[in-house]
């Protein structure tokens, strides 16, 4: 399978094996892989959204302990699945394009819905949340991906050069 990678455009060759992960543009799979702290803010703040979005993904009715099973899968705590369902449920039943039958709930509606979920604007590098943290090996992963951003947009030289300084063989 020919693959473009979105951070840098490249194109390449790669093989599905058994620990490939696939998920569609813009899905709540997609969305929990690329940004999972993300989705995490939007079930908060928008949990009908994130529930109608699960629902419009799925071809089966669902029922309650599916549709939680499916939002802890894409790795959203227990707890806020529980409260975002607790506001959602009762909501439901005034949505037109959702069939509630026999204690499971179905999108009846158009699956043509919606642009992808755009990633929200990360204010910090990864390496600058790393730096401010309490933990003693967050600095050496924030020195590492400091690396790798000044290695993969623009100054490779200079990485290059840090990189061989720092952990290039010993001199006697």
């Amino acid at each position: 399978m020919r693959v473009r990678w979105d951070d840098d455009g490249l194109e390449e060759d790669a093989r599905l094996g058994g620990s490939t992960m696939l998920a569609v543009f813009g899905s709540l799979r997609h969305q929990a892989l690329l940004d999972p702290a993300t989705l995490a803010v939007r079930l908060a703040e928008e949990p009908l959204e994130v529930v109608l979005q699960l629902l419009r993904e799925q071809k089966a009715a669902l029922k309650t302990p599916t549709i939680k099973d499916q939002l802890k899968v894409l790795g959203l705590t227990p707890d806020a699945v529980d409260g975002a369902w607790r506001k959602v449920q009762g909501r439901l039943a005034g949505i037109e394009d959702v069939r509630i039958r026999k204690g499971t709930y179905q999108w009846i509606g158009s699956t043509e819905v919606a642009e992808p979920v755009e990633k929200k604007p990360v204010e910090k590098t990864h390496a600058e949340i790393l730096a401010a943290s309490d933990d003693p090996d967050a600095v050496v992963w924030a020195e590492a991906l400091a690396w790798h951003d000044r290695f993969q947009h623009g100054d490779t030289a200079a990485a290059l050069a840090e990189l061989t300084r720092r952990f290039g063989p010993a001199e006697n």
